[in-house]
């Protein structure tokens, strides 16, 4: 080529075709390339999809045992409740039977209190002493009807015996001559006879003095004598 061919110009449509073409070429090229390496990254992309489904379903598995733990504390707080409610009835009632027990238990002590400090006291205790008692007391009267002692010495010693049948809770039977005479409180002895109506069925001498406890029982009847009239 001469001189003069090199000074010719290029025209500038075909520079601009060759630059395209060879953009085109390189783009040829780079989109081969991604074809080639497609594959690649679609099983790249798959095996990224599956450690994302083993991720959840490791979560959704941890998800159902933490569900399944929940449901089992909540059987397991259920069945403590339960239990709680059954052994608070169960105390309450043990309670109320304890309870109903322990008033048994201060009721018969109350009643066996009761005993003790009426009955078994009286019948075993003060009664005979009251009878010892009144064997003195009825030896003392005797002996003063008969002037047998000295009075004044007697009757102090009577009075002392009183006091104390008093103060177990007995007392003499208001019983004088000339009273009607009454079953409950007095025991015909002997009858004195006369023709006197008016003094029928009464006392006419009080021969033994007669005692009864403070509620009214009848510890001894008096002894009596009963005017019948014929």
């Amino acid at each position: 080529m001469t001189q003069e061919n090199r000074d010719i110009p290029v025209p500038r449509s075909f520079a601009d075709r060759e630059i395209r073409d060879r953009g085109a070429d390189d783009a040829a090229v780079e989109l081969f390339r991604r074809f080639i390496l497609l594959p690649a990254e679609i099983d790249a992309q798959h095996r990224h999809l599956a450690d994302l489904a083993a991720s959840v379903g490791d979560v959704k598995a941890e998800v159902s045992q933490c569900r399944q733990g929940l449901q089992s504390v909540a059987r397991q707080i259920h069945q403590t409740d339960t239990s709680v409610a059954a052994l608070t009835e169960e105390s309450q009632h043990s309670r109320q039977i304890t309870n109903q027990h322990d008033e048994c238990i201060e009721a018969g002590i109350s009643r066996i209190e009761t005993k003790l400090s009426s009955q078994y006291v009286r019948e075993q205790i003060i009664q005979p002493l009251a009878a010892q008692i009144l064997m003195a007391v009825d030896m003392i009267d005797s002996l003063l009807e008969h002037n047998a002692i000295d009075p004044d010495v007697y009757r102090g010693l009577k009075d002392i015996f009183l006091q104390i049948l008093d103060g177990c809770g007995i007392g003499e039977i208001n019983v004088q001559p000339g009273d009607v005479f009454d079953g409950k409180t007095c025991q015909p002895t002997q009858i004195s006879r006369g023709d006197v109506a008016e003094r029928n069925g009464t006392i006419t001498k009080v021969q033994r003095k007669g005692f009864c406890w403070r509620n009214g029982d009848i510890l001894r009847p008096a002894a009596v004598i009963v005017y019948r009239c014929i």
